[in-house]
């Protein structure tokens, strides 16, 4: 529980002072014996966050795209930024709040685990891992696990192909709204993800209606009207686009749409990209086949841990 009066930064001071799980309150850095710290950032730490993400840029884009979108220091960001750092030097960024997200030095996990703990428990609801990273994290964030997934992270980055256009693929328009939020949300239940829209109905649909408006919902809609192909572009950098919540209708797949419209998407943003990326469901061999088809390789993997 946070004592009343302390900052984020006393209360982390304190856990690496305080011994509660081996490794993971105090970390030894190398043979000489530095130690690592972790505070939240703040606005003036931006531009040597961005810089540290850069360093990676596929695997960071989540973090990168937040940060420049809406500042270190937004409510839109799911949590605040913390860095860990050695004798000032920048060593590890986190994402701490409604997601987990890390990047940087192994050993800095631990201390994100145990900031997320200390400061953010109950708020945690999913957090994303690199592969073999989960026991080193359980062992200092705990138990209460309710679904957990492996996910392979897909990246295309070079357009190759010469393939007619797709004219049926377009941005959605905002009086289609309804169609799409019904397209996300099946979306969401077939990727067993939580409906986004029973938590808070009202922003999910002001955040649906944002990137409708932004360009960023693209679809194919039917000879009635009806949304039959949608998909995300959730995430932008200066590196890569990130699609999600790929959706076919149910009656028109087996026939190319979704390959066809992917596709053709995918060709649209590398003439402003470096690489498009999404994530699927490492355990569904047919869905990786799918995405291999149209080029994109299987860059690396996480493990995805849901909180109830």
């Amino acid at each position: 529980m946070r004592r009343e009066g302390s900052t984020p930064t006393e209360l982390l001071r304190g856990a690496v002072r305080v011994s509660g799980v081996p490794g993971a309150a105090r970390v030894e850095a190398g043979g000489r014996g530095g130690c690592l710290e972790v505070r939240r950032l703040t606005a003036e730490d931006e531009p040597r966050a961005l810089a540290f993400l850069r360093r990676e840029p596929l695997s960071n884009f989540l973090m990168i795209g937040l940060m420049r979108e809406h500042g270190v220091e937004s409510r839109h960001n799911r949590g605040p930024f913390y860095g860990c750092t050695k004798g000032g030097e920048l060593v590890g960024v986190a994402l701490l709040g409604e997601w987990f997200l890390t990047s940087g030095s192994r050993a800095s996990l631990p201390l994100f685990a145990r900031a997320a703990r200390r400061l953010h428990a109950g708020r945690v609801r999913v957090v994303i891992l690199k592969e073999g990273e989960e026991s080193k994290f359980a062992r200092v964030y705990g138990g209460g696990v309710q679904q957990r997934e492996t996910q392979a992270l897909l990246v295309r980055e070079c357009d190759d192909e010469e393939a007619a256009a797709f004219a049926p693929l377009r941005p959605a328009e905002p009086f289609e709204l309804e169609e799409v939020a019904r397209a996300h949300v099946r979306a969401c239940a077939e990727s067993n993800v939580s409906d986004p829209s029973e938590r808070d109905p009202e922003g999910f649909r002001r955040r649906l209606l944002a990137r409708i408006q932004s360009g960023r919902v693209w679809v194919v809609s039917d000879e009635g009207g009806r949304v039959i192909f949608k998909t995300d572009i959730a995430v932008e950098t200066e590196e890569a686009a990130y699609l999600e919540a790929v959706w076919t209708a149910p009656d028109f797949r087996g026939q190319g749409l979704g390959a066809r419209a992917v596709r053709e998407l995918t060709r649209r943003l590398l003439t402003c990209y470096r690489a498009v990326c999404l994530f699927a469901d490492a355990d569904k061999p047919h869905l990786l086949r799918f995405y291999q088809r149209l080029g994109f390789r299987i860059h690396s993997r996480y493990r995805l841990l849901r909180y109830e």
